[in-house]
C-alpha cells in the first residue's frame, strides 16, 4: 500500500480552526488500492459537562493502546480562551476610539466657535435668533460627520482586512465579516456623537458677547 495518492478534490470547505480532508471510504479505497482499515475511533460522551469530558479524554489518554487522544471539549475551551482575549482587546480599541471621536468633535466644534465669534456675533446683532444661530452652526457640523462617515466606514472597512491579513495564527483561519448593522450601528453612533457634542457646544454659542465680540479685532 502506497502512504501518498493523487485524488480530486471535488469541495473546499472553510474551516477556521485546523485543516481536515474528508473522503468517502470507497474513495479512500480506490486511491491507495488498498481495503480500508481503520485506525481511530470516534466516542461521543453524553456528559454536557465541559469538565467531565475532558477528564474523560484524559483518562483514556492515560491508557497505553492509544496513541493520542483529542478532546473536542478542550479544544473548543482553548479557543474560547484566545477568541475572548482578542473579543476584549477589539472592544478596549472600540471604546477608545470613541472616547476619541468625542474629544475631537469637541474640541474642532470649541475651536470653530472661538474663531468664528465675531461672524456669531453679527448674526445676532441681524437679528437671527437662538436656534437659528445654533442651526447655523450645526448644519456644518452635521454635514462635516456625514462626510466623514461616508468616507471613514470604506477606509476602517479596508485597515480591518489589512490588519487581519497581517496575523499569523497557527491553525487559525481568521476570514473577516462584518454584519450590514455593524456599519449602521458606527454611522448612528458617529451622528450621536455629533448631537451630544453640538448639544455641548450650543451653550457657547448662547454666551457670546455680541457688544464685546463686535468690537475685538479680527
Amino acid at each position: 500500500m502506497s502512504n501518498a495518492a493523487t485524488v480530486m478534490v471535488s469541495a473546499v470547505a472553510q474551516y477556521y480552526t485546523g485543516n481536515i480532508v474528508v473522503m468517502t471510504q470507497s474513495a479512500y479505497e480506490h486511491a491507495f488500492d488498498a481495503d480500508f482499515a481503520p485506525n481511530a475511533d470516534l466516542i461521543n460522551v453524553k456528559s454536557g459537562n465541559t469538565n467531565e469530558q475532558i477528564a474523560f479524554a484524559d483518562d483514556i489518554a492515560e491508557n497505553d493502546i492509544y496513541l493520542s487522544v483529542m478532546s473536542s471539549a478542550k479544544q473548543e475551551r482553548d479557543f474560547a480562551k484566545s477568541f475572548l482575549i482578542f473579543f476584549v482587546m477589539i472592544g478596549f480599541i472600540v471604546v477608545m476610539a470613541a472616547i476619541l471621536a468625542v474629544v475631537v468633535l469637541y474640541t474642532l466644534a470649541s475651536t470653530n466657535i472661538s474663531e468664528r465669534e465675531r461672524e456669531l456675533a453679527t448674526i445676532k446683532v441681524l437679528g437671527f435668533r437662538r436656534r437659528e444661530v445654533h442651526g447655523y452652526v450645526n448644519k456644518e457640523m452635521l454635514l462635516l460627520a456625514c462626510f466623514g462617515i461616508a468616507i471613514g466606514l470604506p477606509c476602517g472597512r479596508g485597515l480591518l482586512g489589512f490588519l487581519i491579513s497581517r496575523l499569523d495564527l497557527p491553525g487559525m483561519n481568521i476570514v473577516p465579516n462584518v454584519a450590514w448593522f455593524c456599519y449602521v450601528a458606527a454611522a448612528v453612533l458617529a451622528l450621536a456623537f455629533t448631537v451630544l457634542v453640538e448639544a455641548a457646544t450650543n451653550r457657547s454659542l448662547d454666551r457670546i458677547d455680541m457688544v464685546g465680540a463686535l468690537k475685538s479685532p479680527e
